[in-house]
């Protein structure tokens, strides 16, 4: 063989010894980047599992919440409105909702499924009715979202 084929064979070689050996020291690049959510993990609630019965004040800020979305999409908050802005109306919804809704007329506290329906019939609420109290939503009384003990 010639110089040039040997030197070439003997430098591919100690490439191949190189690249195959490794160190004992080895460092592990961590990755500072946030994990992606799991997604076979259910979203977290306030609420129980399994559609048991919810606190008073929880289904008190719900409604209001919906209320308040009636509002927003019948312009009824912003500049020179009946609420000034969405806090607003969450405040003085809430105090006037509130009265309508206690612990004591819903000692077991309130449906998940007949909250929902209030909820749903709350927001979709036409903007010509007057919606002054809760029970003006008939899905909304209190006979109607408080779990009955059997």
């Amino acid at each position: 063989m010639d110089s040039k084929s040997t030197l070439f064979v003997f430098a591919l070689g100690a490439l191949a010894i190189a690249g195959c050996e490794r160190k004992s020291e080895r460092t592990t690049d961590i990755s500072t980047a946030p994990a992606e959510p799991r997604r076979d993990l259910p979203p977290k609630s306030d609420e129980p599992v399994g559609g048991g019965p919810i606190a008073i004040d929880q289904a008190i800020n719900k409604i209001v919440g919906a209320r308040c979305d009636r509002e927003m999409k019948c312009g009824n908050i912003g500049p020179d409105k009946k609420f000034s802005d969405q806090n607003s109306c969450m405040v003085t919804v809430g105090k006037d909702f509130g009265d309508d809704i206690n612990a004591d007329e819903c000692p077991a506290g309130v449906d998940t499924k007949e909250l929902d329906e209030c909820l749903t019939e709350a927001r979709n609420e036409d903007c010509k009715n007057p919606f002054d109290t809760i029970g003006r939503v008939a899905a909304c009384r209190t006979s109607d979202i408080c779990r009955h003990v059997k």
